[in-house]
C-alpha cells in the first residue's frame, strides 16, 4: 500500500531544522563535480531560418531540395527527443555513430529514473523537498542533442559545415559539425567514448532503489540521508568513471 502523504506544514519545519545540513551537502555535491561543467562536447541547433540549398540529381536531371546545415542540426534534435534512435543514427557519419546512440540511450535511462524520483518525492513529500535534488539540467549539456537550443550561427566551406549553438542559458557556446555525404548534411558524432555507458546504467539503478523507498514511505530525514549517501556517491562514480564526457555530463548534475 502506498504511503500517505506526509502534513505539508510538518514538512516545512523539518525544511528548516535541515537547512544548514543540505546546504553542505549541497556544496559537498558541486565539489564532486567541480571540474565537469563544459557541456557534452560539440554539436548545434536554432530556429533561425536559413534557405535550404538546391542540389541537381545527375541521373535525372532533377533539381531537388535538401536541409542546410542549420535545418539538419533541427531535425536531429527533434528526432533525438522522439527517442527515434534508428533515424538519428542515419544523420550521422562514421566513426562514433553507435557509439553516440548508445551513450544518449544511456543518458535517457538516467533522465526517466530521475523523473521517476522527482515525481514520487513530490507525491510523498511536497514542492519544498523534492526539488532539493535535481539533475534536470542534464538535459540541456548535450549539444545538438539537448533539450533547449539557440543558434548563434552557421558557417560553411565546401562540403564542410559547423554550426554554433548556445545549450539553454550556458556559455560557452558549442560547435557541431556537418559533412555533405551525397547531397545530404550529416552530423559528425560528437562521441565516441562510451566508458561513461555502464556508471550512467548503475546511477539510474541507484536512483530507483531510493524512488522506492519513497513510495514505500520513506521520511523526510531519510530522504536527505538517502541523497547524501546514495545519491552523491553515484554521482561521484559518474564523474571519476574516467572520460571527459563523464566529467562534463556530471557538471550538468548540479541540484537546481
Amino acid at each position: 500500500m502506498a504511503a500517505a502523504p506526509l502534513n505539508r506544514q510538518k514538512t516545512g519545519r523539518f525544511c528548516s531544522n535541515r537547512t544548514d545540513k543540505w546546504d553542505m551537502n549541497r556544496r559537498y555535491f558541486r565539489a564532486i563535480i567541480a571540474g565537469l561543467a563544459f557541456a557534452f562536447a560539440a554539436t548545434g541547433c536554432d530556429h533561425a531560418t536559413i534557405p535550404q540549398e538546391a542540389s541537381a540529381d545527375a541521373s535525372s536531371g532533377i533539381t531537388r531540395v535538401s536541409m542546410s546545415p542549420v535545418e539538419t542540426a533541427l531535425h536531429i534534435q527533434k528526432l533525438r527527443w522522439d527517442r527515434d534512435y534508428a533515424s538519428v543514427e542515419r544523420f550521422m557519419t562514421e566513426p562514433g555513430r553507435s557509439e553516440t546512440i548508445r551513450l544518449l540511450k544511456s543518458v535517457d535511462v538516467l533522465l526517466d529514473a530521475h523523473d521517476r524520483l522527482q515525481n514520487a518525492a513530490k507525491d510523498r513529500y511536497g514542492d519544498q523537498i523534492h526539488r532539493a535534488w535535481n539533475i534536470s539540467a542534464m538535459r540541456n549539456n548535450l549539444g545538438v542533442f539537448s533539450r533547449d537550443v539557440t543558434i548563434i550561427n552557421q558557417t560553411m566551406k565546401g562540403d564542410t559545415a559547423y554550426v554554433t549553438i548556445q545549450e539553454s542559458d550556458r556559455v560557452p557556446l558549442v560547435r557541431a559539425e556537418f559533412n555533405r555525404v551525397d547531397g545530404v548534411w550529416k552530423l559528425t558524432p560528437p562521441y565516441r567514448d562510451t566508458s561513461i555507458c555502464g556508471p550512467l546504467s548503475q546511477f539510474a539503478t541507484c536512483i530507483d532503489k531510493v524512488a522506492d523507498k519513497v513510495r514505500a514511505g520513506l521520511s523526510p530525514e531519510g530522504y536527505f540521508d538517502a541523497v547524501t549517501n546514495e545519491l552523491l556517491p553515484g554521482m561521484a562514480q559518474v564523474a571519476y568513471s574516467g572520460s571527459l564526457e563523464s566529467r562534463r555530463l556530471a557538471e550538468s548534475a548540479q541540484p537546481d
